[in-house]
C-alpha cells in the first residue's frame, strides 16, 4: 500500500500564493486610475450625458489592458453611487465596449468604438423616442469620442515612468479637461457644508498659479470653470471667477505662496460681490479661505515638481539643466572609461615592448648555439671540443662571429686557428653566415615588432591624455556671476536692446566666455560695435565678438559668443616656388590657429622633389594639423609622424619640420626644428637666430624633439625658409652669413613684402630654381580692436 503524506497546510498556502499574486499585481497607481474611474462615472453634463467614465475605460483599454477589469468595476461602483440608470448604462456600455473591440481589434478605432458603444448603451436602456433624446445621444457620444482623445494626451502624464520633462501647453490643457472632470464627479460632497468639488479646485488653481503664473491661472480657471458649467448651470459663474482670481494670483507669484494666496483672496471677493441671488457671498468667500489653508499644506517639493513640468517657469529650466548636466556627467564618465581603456592597453604594449628587450650576450649565445647545432652536433670531436676545450672552442666560435660580422672575411690568425681547431672549417664558416644572416633577419623583424608596439603605445597614451581633457572640459559647470549678469541686463536694456538669454561660462582673466541670445529687428552689427564694447568696459579686459549666427524659425533671434581678445596677432607672407619654376614643390607650408590663442606657422622639405616629396611633406603638415586639433601636444604629435614615416615603408622616406608656435596672449614662441634650417627674427636692427641640429623625421625611430623658447615683442618679424633658399646659392661661401645679411637688410614691415624680396634676391644669385624654395614671414603686432568703448570710470 503506497504511503499517503497528509499536507494539511497546503490549500492554505495556495491561498496565501494567490493573495501575493494579488498582491504583487495592485499598485498606487492602478488604485488612483480606479478612483478617477470612479469620479468620473458620477460626472454628467446638463444631468443626462455621461460620456466620461466610457471615455476613460476606452483609453485605459488602450493604454493599460491589464487595468481595464478593475477600472471597468470601479466605474461601475460609481455609476450606482450616482442611479441605478446609470449604474445599468456605465455596465451596458463597458460591456457593448468589449464586444465590439472583440470584432474590431485595431487600436487606431478605439474613439470610435467607444462612440459607438455609447451610443449603442443609449439606445438599448433609454430607448430614445424624440428627435430631441436621439440629438442628445450623438451629442454624447461625439462628446465621447472627443474625450477619448484628450484622455489619452493625459492619462500618461500621471505614470510615474513619465519620460518628458516638458509639458506640451496642449497637454497641459487636456490635464486640466480631465481633472475638471473628475471635479464634476464630486458635485454634491460637502464636508461642514463646504462644497469638495470647489475646494478641490480652487487648491488645484492656486498651485498652478503659484508654480506657473498668470497665464495659466487663468487658463486653469476658465477650464475648470467651464467643465463645472457644464455638469451644472449654478456654476457658470465660476469661470469668471476662477479666470479672474487666478490671473491676480500668478501675477503676485513673486510673493510666495502668501502672495499667490492673497491675490487669489482678493480675486474671489471681488468677482463674488457679483454672486447670483441664489448663491451665499459668505459661502464662495468660506469656500475660498478653506482652499488657501489646504494650498498651505501643500508639500514645496510637490509645487517644485509640477512647476518643472511647465516651460517657461525657473524650476522648469533647473530640471532642465539638471537633465542636461546628468547626459554630461554620463558621457564624462564614459569618456574617462574609455580613456582609462586606452591607458591600459598602452601599458601593457609598452611592458610587452620591454618584454622582447634581451641581452646581447643571450643573442649571441642563442647564434652559437645554432652554429654548433648544424656542425658540432654529430662531429666525433664534440666532447673534446666543447667539454675538454671549452673555453678556446667558445673563443674561436666568437672570433669567427666578430670577423664575419666586421668584414665578411676571417682575420688570417683566426683562420689559422680554425683550420687547426676544427676538422670542418669550412662548414662551420658557411654556417656561420648563414645563421648569421637569419639571426640579423630575425633581429630586424623583432625590432621592427618592438617598435610598432611602442609606436602604438604612444598612440593610445595621446588619445587617453586627450580625452581625459576632453572629459575635464565637459565637466566644467557653468558658473552663476549674478553682479555682472545684471549690469550686462541693465546697460542692455538702457540701449533698447532685447536679451533673451545670458550665460557667462568663465570671467578668468583672460579667458572670459559668455554667449549671448538676442532679438533684433534689424540687425547692423550691434554685437560688434555695441555689446563687445561693453564687455570690454566692464570687464576691464579687450573682449571681442568671435562666432555670431541666426536661429532658423525664429524672426530675429541671434545668438552671439564673446570671448578675451589675443593681446597680440601675427599676420603672415608666404612666398613659394617649385624647382625649376614648375608646378609641383616638394615644400608644403601651413599657418593655422590651434587650441587657446596659439598660431602655428610650418614648413616642411620632403625629400627630393616632384610628385613624392611633396606628398611626404603634404602629409606630414596634414597629420600635424589633424593631431593638433585634436588636442595632443606638439611633442607627441611629431613623434607620431616620425614613426608613421619611418615604420609604414621599407624605402628612405623621411622629410623635415620647422615649426614655430606662437603664443598670441604672452608673444612667445616655441621653435620645434627637425632637420630644418635655421629660422630668425628681426627685431629693428637686431637679428636673433633660431637653429637645432636634429636629423629629419622618418630616418630613424625614434627622433629627440628640442624646442627653444623665445620671447617676442610687438614689430617682431619671424622669419622662416626651407633649405632650397640656402643651398643653391652661388658664388658664396658664408651662404647663412650671406642670407643673415638680406634680411638685415630688409626696411619693409610688410610680411609678405619682406618673404617676395627675399625670394627675389636669393633667384637673382641662383638664376636657375635648383631646388625648391619656401620663405614664411610672421609679424607680431598688438590686436587692436575694430571697435572699443570709451571708459565711463570716473
Amino acid at each position: 500500500m503506497a504511503e499517503v503524506i497528509a499536507r494539511p497546510f497546503s490549500r492554505l498556502r495556495k491561498r496565501g500564493m494567490i493573495g501575493k499574486r494579488v498582491k504583487e499585481s495592485f499598485s498606487w497607481e492602478l488604485a488612483g486610475i480606479m478612483v478617477l474611474g470612479l469620479l468620473l462615472s458620477r460626472a454628467v453634463i446638463l444631468s443626462v450625458m455621461a460620456p466620461f467614465a466610457i471615455a476613460f475605460a476606452a483609453v485605459v483599454w488602450k493604454k493599460r489592458k491589464s487595468a481595464f477589469l478593475p477600472v471597468a468595476v470601479a466605474i461601475s461602483i460609481g455609476g450606482f453611487t450616482f442611479s441605478i440608470e446609470y449604474g445599468v448604462f456605465q455596465v451596458v456600455a463597458l460591456v457593448s465596449f468589449m464586444l465590439f473591440h472583440f470584432f474590431v481589434r485595431s487600436p487606431r478605432w478605439t474613439p470610435i468604438v467607444a462612440a459607438v458603444s455609447c451610443l449603442t448603451a443609449r439606445a438599448i436602456w433609454f430607448g430614445p423616442s424624440y428627435m430631441y433624446e436621439w440629438m442628445l445621444a450623438g451629442v454624447e457620444a461625439l462628446f465621447c469620442l472627443l474625450l477619448v482623445l484628450i484622455f489619452m494626451q493625459s492619462l500618461r502624464l500621471l505614470s510615474p515612468d513619465r519620460y518628458s520633462l516638458t509639458l506640451r501647453h496642449e497637454e497641459v490643457i487636456c490635464f486640466l479637461i480631465l481633472v475638471a472632470s473628475v471635479f464634476t464627479g464630486m458635485i454634491g460632497w460637502n464636508i461642514a457644508g463646504v462644497q469638495l468639488a470647489e475646494v478641490t479646485a480652487y487648491v488645484l488653481l492656486l498651485m498652478l498659479a503659484y508654480a506657473a503664473g498668470a497665464a495659466i491661472g487663468a487658463t486653469t480657471g476658465v477650464v475648470i470653470g467651464l467643465v463645472l458649467s457644464l455638469a451644472q448651470a449654478d456654476y457658470l459663474y465660476h469661470m469668471s471667477l476662477l479666470a479672474f482670481s487666478g490671473v491676480l494670483g500668478g501675477m503676485l507669484r513673486e510673493g510666495g505662496r502668501f502672495g499667490v494666496s492673497i491675490g487669489f483672496l482678493i480675486g474671489t471677493v471681488l468677482m463674488s460681490a457679483y454672486t447670483p441671488e441664489y448663491l451665499s457671498f459668505y459661502d464662495s468667500v468660506q469656500t475660498a479661505g478653506v482652499a488657501v489653508v489646504l494650498f498651505f499644506l501643500v508639500p514645496g517639493k510637490v509645487l517644485e515638481r509640477l512647476a518643472g513640468f511647465i516651460p517657461g517657469t525657473k524650476e522648469h529650466e533647473l530640471e532642465r539643466n539638471k537633465y542636461v548636466e546628468e547626459v554630461r556627467d554620463v558621457t564624462a564618465r564614459q569618456i574617462d572609461r574609455f580613456s582609462s581603456v586606452f591607458r591600459t592597453i598602452a601599458h601593457s604594449f609598452k611592458k610587452a615592448g620591454e618584454g622582447r628587450r634581451e641581452d646581447v650576450g643571450m643573442e649571441k649565445d642563442r647564434l652559437l648555439s645554432d652554429v654548433t647545432a648544424h656542425t658540432c652536433q654529430l662531429c666525433f670531436k664534440k666532447e673534446n671540443c666543447w667539454v675538454k676545450e671549452f673555453g678556446q672552442t667558445y673563443q674561436l666560435f666568437t672570433n669567427l662571429e666578430r670577423d664575419l660580422q666586421k668584414q665578411d672575411e676571417l682575420e688570417p690568425l683566426t683562420s689559422m686557428y680554425l683550420e687547426k681547431h676544427c676538422v670542418k672549417p669550412e662548414k662551420v664558416v658557411r654556417v656561420m653566415r648563414e645563421e648569421m644572416t637569419k639571426h640579423e633577419a630575425n633581429r630586424h623583424l623583432v625590432h621592427q615588432i618592438t617598435e610598432s608596439r611602442r609606436f602604438v603605445a604612444e598612440q593610445l597614451s595621446g588619445i587617453s591624455e586627450v580625452m581625459e581633457n576632453f572629459s575635464e572640459d565637459l565637466m566644467k559647470e557653468r558658473k552663476q556671476y549674478e553682479d555682472i549678469e545684471h549690469r550686462i541686463k541693465r546697460q542692455l536694456d538702457e540701449d533698447s536692446i532685447r536679451l533673451k538669454k545670458l550665460d557667462i561660462y568663465s570671467l578668468e582673466r583672460g579667458n572670459v566666455d559668455i554667449e549671448m541670445g538676442v532679438a533684433f529687428d534689424d540687425y547692423r552689427g550691434e554685437a560688434a560695435k555695441l555689446i563687445a564694447p561693453y564687455l570690454s568696459d566692464m570687464l576691464e579686459e579687450t573682449i571681442v565678438l568671435t562666432n555670431k549666427a541666426s536661429e532658423s524659425g525664429s524672426s530675429g533671434l541671434y545668438h552671439f559668443h564673446f570671448t578675451s581678445a589675443k593681446n597680440f596677432t601675427v599676420s603672415p607672407g608666404i612666398s613659394h616656388m617649385a624647382k625649376g619654376g614648375g608646378l609641383v614643390s616638394g615644400d608644403s607650408y601651413a599657418v593655422m590657429e590651434v587650441g587657446k590663442g596659439k598660431q602655428i606657422l610650418a614648413i616642411s622639405d620632403g625629400m627630393g622633389n616632384g610628385e613624392r616629396a611633396h606628398v611626404e611633406s603634404a602629409e606630414a603638415l596634414h597629420l600635424l594639423k589633424q593631431m593638433l586639433h585634436s588636442g595632443l601636444k606638439e611633442s607627441m604629435a611629431l613623434e607620431t609622424i616620425n614613426s608613421i614615416l619611418s615604420l609604414r615603408s621599407t624605402e628612405e622616406i623621411f622629410a623635415t619640420m620647422d615649426i614655430a608656435v606662437i603664443d598670441l596672449h604672452k608673444a612667445t614662441s616655441r621653435f620645434i626644428k627637425i632637420g630644418g634650417i635655421p629660422s630668425y627674427i628681426k627685431r629693428g636692427k637686431e637679428l636673433i637666430k633660431i637653429e637645432a641640429g636634429n636629423l629629419p623625421i622618418g630616418i630613424l625611430p625614434e627622433v629627440d624633439v628640442e624646442t627653444k623658447q623665445v620671447e617676442l615683442k610687438a614689430g617682431d618679424l619671424v622669419i622662416m625658409v626651407s633649405d632650397g633658399v640656402v643651398e643653391g646659392l652661388k658664388g658664396v661661401g658664408d651662404k647663412e652669413g650671406w642670407l643673415e645679411d638680406r634680411i638685415r637688410a630688409l626696411r619693409t614691415r610688410d610680411p609678405q613684402q619682406a618673404s617676395d624680396e627675399l625670394l627675389e634676391q636669393v633667384l637673382r644669385n641662383q638664376g636657375d630654381l635648383k631646388d625648391d624654395m619656401t620663405i614664411i614671414a610672421g609679424r607680431v603686432d598688438h590686436f587692436t580692436p575694430q571697435w572699443s568703448a570709451i571708459s565711463t570710470a570716473q
